[in-house]
């Protein structure tokens, strides 16, 4: 779960492939991902048109951008304030440890996340018990 600056909160439902959003007065809609249908995958797009293939670990950093483990495609996405979501580290399926560029890196089941006041990331990368920084 996490919380943005405006007091909604974010909830990854991992079985759902989806992110929801819930406002402080109870509102509950799907901010990205496919539910209700339950469609996973892992598809760049905007809101319920993205497709995530369970969420994991949630964290916004001061812009208001949402970071997502997408666990089992072990990928890092992103997502605007817009609900426009991109992959930001590794590629769909891409299981395993490597550092390096963005689009180099791999993860192995990514569940933790964390952002500091700089926009750092840190990620429980499970599967390769390990704690990794990632810098967008």
């Amino acid at each position: 779960m996490a919380l943005d600056a405006s007091g909604d909160l974010y909830v990854s439902e991992n079985s759902n492939h989806a992110v929801r959003r819930i406002t402080p007065g109870g509102a509950v809609t799907t901010f990205i991902g496919a539910y209700p249908t339950l469609t996973q995958g892992s598809t760049d797009g905007i809101g319920t048109a993205a497709r995530l293939r369970s969420p994991w670990g949630l964290a916004f950093d001061g812009s208001g951008n949402l970071y997502v483990l997408d666990s089992w495609n072990q990928t890092i996405r992103k997502v605007t304030p817009a609900r426009v979501v991109t992959t930001l580290a590794s590629g769909p399926n891409a299981n395993g440890y490597a550092n390096g560029s963005l689009s180099a890196a791999r993860f192995a089941y990514p569940m933790g996340l964390t952002c500091d006041p700089a926009g750092v990331l840190y990620v429980a990368d499970t599967n390769n018990n390990a704690i990794r920084k990632v810098i967008p």
